[in-house]
């Protein structure tokens, strides 16, 4: 089982899954132009996904991501917001986005994913990628 690590409102859990991102709005001119490019998370939380990939994002940049956990079956389709933006001397460009409601958003199914179970017996012997049982 993963364990999280930082005492945010949200707990994070290293990880490195594949990305697809998509620019659907920003402030800068051109970045809205952009097709959809890959990217990784570097770590995961309830609300928020911090990823790394080949491009540099402007803050306040609105993007759907199309997450593929390794584990788990399809993709999860999320609206995000770039909240900060850096680039990294070992890693490259890095970025925090905030994951918001929306139309078509996976958002419901993506929180469900960190949920506790209360129980130590699984249904149907699945568990998520944490571990808890589904």
């Amino acid at each position: 089982m993963l364990k999280p690590f930082n005492n945010r409102k949200n707990n994070r859990y290293a990880r490195q899954d594949r990305i697809t991102a998509q620019v659907l709005a920003s402030m800068q001119p051109g970045y809205g132009d952009k097709n959809s490019w890959p990217a990784k998370t570097l770590d995961i939380s309830r609300r928020g996904l911090r990823i790394m990939g080949g491009d540099s994002l402007p803050v306040g940049s609105v993007l759907d991501l199309w997450v593929e956990i390794a584990g788990l079956k399809g993709k999860f389709h999320l609206n995000s917001e770039v909240r900060w933006s850096s680039i990294d001397d070992r890693l490259g460009y890095v970025m925090g986005v905030e994951l918001r409601e929306g139309l078509g958003s996976d958002i419901g199914h993506w929180e469900r994913l960190f949920e506790k179970k209360s129980s130590n017996r699984t249904r149907h012997g699945k568990t998520d990628a944490w571990g808890n049982a589904i």
